[in-house]
């Protein structure tokens, strides 16, 4: 087996992972960028559509953070997203965490992309969000929801070959380790 067989087959696995989680997350039409400012607020009127089927709706959060502990709590935050007749089309809420790679602590500047929900839009008309983001270790520089309308589902395909692809890596590497064991 030639040496460099291992890595070659990490990197179609990463490469097969990170290309349906880049898809996922950019596919379709920008539809709405909302700029939030403060903890807590609710968005102007967006104007959506059924034909704009599926959403999906993304957080970015731009961030300062000192990672003093192993696991460090740097958000949490609470979604909501009603129709044009205040229906809750979705509420999402969740917490956001960073680990310290090593044990010195650090100062760092992130940005986090999180997907808050992908959905269908029922209703014509002006759709309102509120925001609910409550900064814990982290000092939040900037936070964004962005609107993707006609959105690809997740290419399942890409995912399950790309961990085959991952777990045929580790094989090759524990054959290759066990064959070099045996000419020892």
């Amino acid at each position: 087996m030639p040496r460099i067989l291992p890595f070659i087959i990490f990197a179609i696995s990463f490469g097969l992972l990170g290309w349906a989680g880049y898809d996922y997350i950019e596919s379709g039409v920008e539809t709405g960028v909302i700029q939030m400012t403060g903890e807590v607020g609710r968005s102007n009127p967006i104007n959506l559509e059924p034909s704009m089927s599926p959403m999906r709706v993304l957080l970015k959060v731009e961030y300062n953070i000192e990672l003093l502990e192993t696991d460090n709590k740097a958000f949490e935050y609470d979604i909501v997203l009603r129709d044009a007749g205040g229906d809750v089309l979705f509420d999402t809420a969740g917490e956001h965490r960073d680990k310290r790679e090593d044990n010195t602590p650090e100062y760092a500047t992130k940005s986090s992309l999180i997907v808050l929900a992908t959905k269908d839009i029922s209703t014509a008309g002006a759709h309102i969000i509120d925001w609910k983001i409550l900064p814990q270790k982290a000092t939040i520089l900037a936070q964004t929801i962005i609107l993707r309308g006609n959105v690809r589902p997740a290419q399942w395909p890409l995912v399950i070959l790309g961990a085959v692809a991952f777990v045929l890596g580790i094989g090759s590497l524990r054959y290759r380790r066990r064959k070099l064991r045996q000419r020892i």
